[in-house]
């Protein structure tokens, strides 16, 4: 059974078709990528899938439940995480507040217990940062845990996004452009992050990745869409050599209305988490 699914998502903003009838599926303990041109309505199916956007029609299934009506924490809380293409974090904490603060659905005392030092609070704190400096650890991050976020290259930030988005202690991590900012190298040590974490943390990962060479190394199964509509899918080879993917890359540019449009409600959505 699919860990994840989404049954024909379609969504229109006034005249344009952002996504149009598209279904993905992602299994347990896959590495799923999406994978398209700009424009091609990647951002706005996380977006339906994470809650922030509502479909006009299709549904989106998680562990065999029907989630399509769900707010966007209630499927934090079920065990949904997304990284965004824009850093969402908080820039001017450090990198330990950042990954504290991402795990407080997990702290175990409550708001009097914090605000009077109770045992039990504190006994938390210290599980919290503990975890904090382990997540830090597994992502490259240990020397920078008293960093403020501001001050960090973009590569840097996006590894510090994932380390905050593990806190949550999601099953499926959704990625938006993970190696945005990255060099060659630094991408190929990505993938070799995302095979480990999820071996590590037994975690299932859908990202959507400019990078195909990292597409190709490290996923299991891929999905290409191209003007909001499923242009392809299977394994990733196979995906990358497919004639219509190839024309969709190097060819024709994508619609500039989609892809003006999927900027700006990317922003009014980062904006609003």
């Amino acid at each position: 059974m699919s860990v994840l699914e989404t049954i024909d998502l379609s969504i229109r903003f006034g005249g344009v078709q952002a996504n149009r009838d598209v279904s993905v599926s992602v299994g347990e303990l896959e590495i799923v990528g999406v994978i398209g041109p700009n424009g091609a309505g990647k951002t706005t199916l996380f977006n339906m899938i994470t809650g922030f956007y509502t479909p006009d029609t299709g549904r989106i299934i998680y562990r065999g439940q029907d989630i399509t009506g769900l707010a966007v924490h209630e499927r934090a809380q079920l065990g949904l995480g997304r990284t965004f293409q824009n850093v969402g974090l908080v820039k001017g904490a450090t990198v330990r507040d950042n990954l504290i603060t991402a795990q407080y659905l997990q702290a175990d005392y409550g708001l009097v217990s914090g605000m009077l030092g109770s045992n039990r609070s504190r006994r938390s704190e210290r599980q919290l940062r503990a975890r904090a400096d382990l997540l830090a650890e597994s992502l490259g991050l240990a020397d920078l845990l008293d960093t403020q976020v501001a001050g960090l290259p973009y590569g840097t930030l996006k590894r510090a996004e994932i380390a905050t988005v593990l806190a949550t202690d999601p099953d499926v991590l959704l990625l938006d452009e993970p190696s945005s900012g990255m060099g060659p190298e630094e991408a190929h040590q990505l993938g070799d992050t995302l095979l480990e974490l999820r071996r590590t943390f037994g975690l299932s990962i859908v990202m959507i990745e400019h990078h195909v060479p990292l597409v190709v190394r490290v996923c299991d199964y891929v999905y290409c869409l191209d003007f909001g509509q499923l242009l392809t899918h299977g394994l990733p080879n196979d995906v990358r050599n497919h004639p219509q993917v190839v024309a969709a890359y190097l060819g024709e540019d994508p619609d500039p209305e989609v892809l003006a449009l999927e900027e700006q409600l990317e922003s009014l959505v980062e904006g609003g988490s």
